[in-house]
């Protein structure tokens, strides 16, 4: 079998498979397919969102493995799972693009202008520095204390050697 046109480099260079997850974890995809709701037009109503362009995003996460499909109904594959909620390595939440780590992560696409001048992209996309931004509007301030405290914090804490500072009673 051949190598399909580019090769790795094409598929590390796709920018669709990563924006489709984001918009699902945005929009909660997973937490209603998971709630029953499995259908294109079911769940472009439930969600408030376009059928058409919604439905060619699933069937993208179908193609790309996060989603299956049979009879015009989605489930989440194993992979898909990640974009639960409740799955409890939190994983959706840093997707979200609402959130302050998915909104920090769509200045990547001000790479080449950082690169190319020395200028912070985060300014350059929205007008403001991170730490103002967040200052500004506590949402995002709040998700980002969150993806914080999800996940580092527990890391940290298994990690450290509690016994070598143990105080014996006497």
């Amino acid at each position: 079998m051949t190598e399909p046109w580019g090769g790795r480099l094409w598929q590390a260079a796709d920018l669709y498979t990563p924006m489709a997850l984001r918009v699902a974890a945005t929009l909660r995809v997973a937490d209603e397919i998971t709630a029953g709701v499995t259908t294109g037009p079911a769940l472009a109503d439930r969600l408030g969102v376009a059928e058409d362009p919604l439905v060619r995003v699933l069937d993208h996460l179908v193609t790309a493995g996060f989603l299956s499909r049979e009879q015009g109904s989605y489930t989440l594959t194993d992979d898909g799972q990640w974009l639960r909620d409740d799955h409890p390595e939190r994983v959706r939440s840093m997707l979200d693009l609402t959130g302050a780590i998915g909104r920090a992560d769509l200045c990547a696409t001000e790479l080449l202008h950082t690169v190319r001048t020395g200028e912070a992209a985060f300014p350059r996309r929205f007008g403001r520095g991170f730490w103002e931004d967040l200052a500004a509007q506590p949402d995002l301030a709040a998700s980002f204390d969150a993806a914080m405290g999800a996940r580092e914090v527990g890391e940290v804490a298994a990690a450290y050697d509690w016994a070598a500072n143990a105080t014996s009673a006497s």
